[in-house]
């Protein structure tokens, strides 16, 4: 268009405006364009054309495309009351706004609700993506949509679905806190989880314990104990074992071995799981794993991808320490 404008004596935007047969531009004007253009060999590309009507009509509008959330509650708001999840939504709402997209809350176990209905709204409210929080359990009447959908979860849980997903590095959030616990002079660590917890966290604080018990011989890594599979109580662990450093996923673990044990006091405890006030532990930074999960949705959405992907991606986010003095105790 450049070199059609410098032949003609105009501009650039005179052309354009002249190929598209804009009223703007004289008969004679584009008659004179689409003559020389026509012998130049000039063509119209029509992506380009595509993409810049586009552009030209919600240059003066706010954009409308929509990301949707799914919720395994009852109510719109369920999702905020777990502070993690809101975070991570906060995150991800946040870096949808900045590309343009707004969210919206799909609730899965509404009255009615099934494979066919949600398809439907999708399709209707022009929805070409979906993410799956931490709490969205997906109900087994709802399946996902299997096709016209980006779709990625912001969670390890719920392998059995194929997905991409985007969550925090679990493996590498246990090691940094173990290292943590060696530097402050404990030499006895004690993991104690849950199934569930290994669940979510895909194995990862089980596998990072055995492999720091592996590397690091200066320090002594105790039988670890499962809470629900393990044949003692979590007060006969502890008393058989005598760990000075605790790491497991939460407070409520530690009422099981609180009780009729004289020195529990002086032993640290670093949570692998929630982040509490005075305890340390890791800050899985839910806020950048939603942002980074918008990311890999909208990249999907670009490149025209939906439906199971055949080769899912896992993005890892690593978190931060969190000191607290609940690792000081002495």
């Amino acid at each position: 268009m450049a070199d059609l404008a410098r032949e003609l004596g105009t501009t650039p935007a005179t052309v354009s405006r002249g190929l598209r047969d804009h009223p703007r531009i004289s008969i004679a004007m584009r008659k004179r364009i689409r003559r020389l253009a026509k012998l130049r060999g000039y063509k119209l590309d029509p992506e380009t054309t595509r993409l810049m009507a586009h552009i030209r009509s919600v240059r003066d509008k706010q954009p409308d495309s929509v990301l949707a959330l799914l919720s395994d509650a009852h109510d719109s708001q369920a999702l905020s009351r777990d502070p993690y999840t809101r975070h991570l939504i906060e995150g991800a709402t946040a870096r949808a706004r900045e590309l343009g997209f707004r969210t919206e809350v799909l609730c899965l176990r509404e009255p009615g609700m099934n494979e066919a209905r949600l398809e439907k709204i999708l399709y209707t409210r022009a929805i070409h993506g979906v993410l799956i929080p931490p709490q969205a359990d997906l109900p087994h009447d709802v399946a996902l949509p299997s096709h016209h959908v980006a779709v990625v979860a912001a969670t390890a849980a719920r392998a059995r679905h194929h997905l991409h997903r985007v969550f925090p590095d679990h493996f590498a959030n246990v090691c940094m806190l173990l290292d943590q616990i060696a530097a402050h002079g404990r030499k006895r660590i004690g993991l104690i989880t849950t199934p569930d917890m290994e669940e979510r966290q895909r194995n990862g604080p089980m596998a990072a314990y055995r492999w720091f018990a592996g590397e690091r011989r200066e320090i002594t890594c105790v039988p670890p104990i499962i809470v629900g599979q393990h044949k003692g109580t979590l007060r006969q662990w502890f008393r058989k074992h005598k760990p000075d450093a605790l790491l497991c996923p939460d407070t409520w673990i530690l009422e099981g071995i609180r009780a009729d044990v004289g020195d529990f006091n002086q032993t640290a405890v670093v949570l692998f799981g929630n982040v509490r006030e005075g305890f340390a532990g890791i800050d899985e930074l839910p806020r950048i794993v939603g942002s980074a999960a918008v990311d890999l949705l909208s990249s999907q959405i670009v490149r025209h991808e939906s439906g199971s992907p055949r080769h899912p991606k896992s993005v890892m986010i690593a978190g931060e320490f969190c000191p607290g003095k609940s690792l000081t105790v002495r």
